[in-house]
């Protein structure tokens, strides 16, 4: 389990990730453009890990997340549902491709986009109850 999106660190330092959707909405299925676009718009969120993780979007509280690396891929997965960010390192550069899948009202929707790593460090959040 090597973290390829982890920046050299203190112990009580977290990683954090601003990620920016590539889409203005969720789609169906993003693997050849956008089939099924949605009316669901994406957001914005941040990434942050360390001992913890969590999905941070502005005006809503943390959603705490497990994470699992391996083969140079990053899956967050949120603990309260089937949600996930796939999350993989552009060769060579400092940022990362991401896509998501979320789940609303029985159907699957995902969107695309990039992130980078937050400037400086910032504390580590606490653990939130999953």
């Amino acid at each position: 389990m090597i973290c390829t999106l982890c920046a050299p660190a203190a112990a009580d330092t977290a990683v954090w990730l601003d990620c920016r959707p590539a889409l203005p909405f969720y789609c169906a299925n993003i693997h050849i453009g956008c089939a099924g676009r949605s009316k669901l718009a994406t957001e914005p969120f941040s990434l942050s890990f360390n001992v913890y993780a969590a999905l941070h979007r502005e005006g809503h509280a943390p959603v705490p997340l497990s994470v699992t690396h391996s083969d140079g891929v990053s899956v967050f997965r949120a603990f309260a549902g089937p949600d996930w960010v796939r999350v993989v390192r552009r060769e060579g550069y400092d940022v990362f491709d991401f896509s998501q899948r979320i789940y609303r009202a029985g159907s699957a929707l995902m969107t695309r986009g990039t992130c980078r790593h937050s400037p400086g460090p910032i504390a580590r959040p606490s653990r939130s109850s999953p």
